[in-house]
């Protein structure tokens, strides 16, 4: 291992001592650390070092209900709620890295910057989770944006309200949705989605079609936006 990412990986397993205080279990040599919140929800922090040795901090929420409603309807594995990387959680909304290369005052003020998000930004959303019908209410009314930070959001979250919720309800989200971002209603008809009784959920006409998709799928109307 070069020095430079041994000096990375090791920056990251000397917050195992903070993360395991707020229940997360260690993972993957020290990069990947776990929590199950519940009996359906796992909330992940992985740390990835890059070719050019940044850290680059991923979360992630799966849920065990979300899977099997993909499995049941769908024959897909995922149960993948949310994935971000850390930036995009933050006021900042940006790609976030740090290289601390092999200095002892970068290092220590990676540790610090996260640390602070962690409690700032990452815990608290993870929090939400715990009252999973409020978080639903809450996607729906913010337009399937998972913060108030989201100013564009890329992917319908219409796992999440199906699997937990009514038709009626992903209705509610999808027509939300559609009116903060036309472009996509602009893919849809371009594609004809709405026109479509078949689909084929293994092809992607468009970043984030296999949601509309299965929102089709499932009795949900793509096309009600004028």
């Amino acid at each position: 291992m070069r020095p430079e990412k041994e000096f990375a990986v090791t920056a990251c397993k000397e917050l195992e001592e903070k993360l395991s205080m707020y229940g997360f279990k260690t993972l993957s040599k020290g990069l990947l650390f776990k929590r199950k919140l519940n009996r359906d929800i796992i909330q992940e922090i992985a740390f990835q070092i890059t070719s050019h040795f940044d850290i680059i901090v991923h979360i992630s929420v799966t849920s065990e209900i979300v899977k099997q409603w993909n499995k049941d309807n769908f024959e897909d594995e995922s149960g993948i709620m949310v994935t971000k990387q850390l930036g995009y959680l933050t006021p900042f909304q940006n790609w976030k890295t740090w290289n601390i290369m092999k200095s002892e005052i970068a290092k220590k003020q990676f540790k610090e910057e996260f640390l602070y998000q962690i409690e700032e930004y990452i815990l608290p959303f993870f929090e939400k989770f715990n009252n999973i019908n409020l978080l639903i209410e809450e996607l729906i009314e913010n337009n399937g944006s998972w913060t108030n930070y989201d100013k564009k959001v890329q992917v319908l979250p219409i796992e999440t309200v199906l699997s937990y919720k009514t038709v009626e309800d992903g209705q509610r989200l999808l027509n939300n949705f559609l009116k903060g971002n036309v472009t996509y209603l602009k893919q849809i008809r371009k594609h004809k989605l709405h026109e479509m009784i078949e689909f084929n959920f293994t092809y992607s006409e468009f970043f984030g079609a296999i949601e509309f998709k299965k929102a089709s799928k499932k009795g949900l109307t793509l096309n009600e936006i004028s």
